[in-house]
């Protein structure tokens, strides 16, 4: 359970019985999106474990807040973390791993989200934040010929062309399967194959979130071999 309250020149993250609720106004200017968010907590110098504790806390809310409100430039958004679990991996990092919920634009239904991350116990830093939302509810496959397969592949296009300029890249997608996210979202997750002009390809893992009311892609990131989420799009 988050227990403080961490400001971010982007985010105001603040703490709460259920866990952390921070709202992104609509009208906030749209921030330049990043591969990769930062967020430092505000008191570095801890003196005490549970301090320590405490601004990893912050550092984690600030990190993730940040990430999402990355993704969503154009939408208010609205975040509630539940729970979070720490694991050491090193003497310096830790994994951290948990749960929340998100709610976007005007509808009011909570989407589930579970997310993971890297804390770097020196630097007081959150980084590399990888974001899924949907429910466990059973998927369904998506016909390779059917117009939202088609419409994931030009997005996916879109964002790698933006990434590796003028190289020549293409994606293929393999298969993908949709997942209910509330009522009015699909989580969409796709395989495919990166293919980078006569330079070899690479195995591509995309996750998706596409609004059926406007059909608008609100989030479409690509993972690349064993990379961390690379890219990118939140627009229709």
């Amino acid at each position: 359970m988050l227990l403080r309250t961490a400001i971010s020149s982007a985010v105001l993250a603040s703490a709460g019985a259920l866990g952390v609720f921070s709202t992104v106004p609509a009208t906030q200017p749209a921030p330049q999106p990043a591969p990769i968010f930062q967020a430092s907590a505000l008191d570095k110098m801890a003196e005490s474990r549970v301090e320590g504790d405490l601004a990893m806390d912050d550092a984690v809310a600030a990190s993730l807040v940040g990430a999402i409100t990355l993704q969503f430039p154009k939408h208010k958004v609205e975040v509630k973390l539940d729970k979070v679990d720490v694991a050491p991996l090193s003497l310096r990092d830790r994994a951290v791993s948990g749960e929340g919920r998100v709610r976007i634009g005007d509808d009011d239904a909570w989407i589930p989200l579970a997310f993971n991350a890297l804390y770097d116990t020196r630097d007081t830093v959150v980084t590399q934040p990888q974001l899924v939302f949907g429910s466990d509810a059973p998927a369904s496959m998506l016909q390779r010929q059917s117009a939202l397969m088609r419409a994931l592949s030009q997005q996916v296009n879109r964002a790698m062309a933006a990434e590796f300029g003028q190289q020549s890249i293409e994606m293929r997608i393999d298969h993908a399967s949709t997942s209910p996210a509330g009522r009015r979202y699909l989580q969409v997750q796709a395989v495919g194959q990166a293919r980078f002009g006569g330079e070899g390809t690479e195995q591509a893992n995309i996750q998706a979130l596409y609004d059926r009311a406007t059909g608008q892609w609100l989030r479409v990131d690509y993972e690349l071999g064993s990379a961390a989420p690379r890219g990118d799009l939140a627009q229709g």
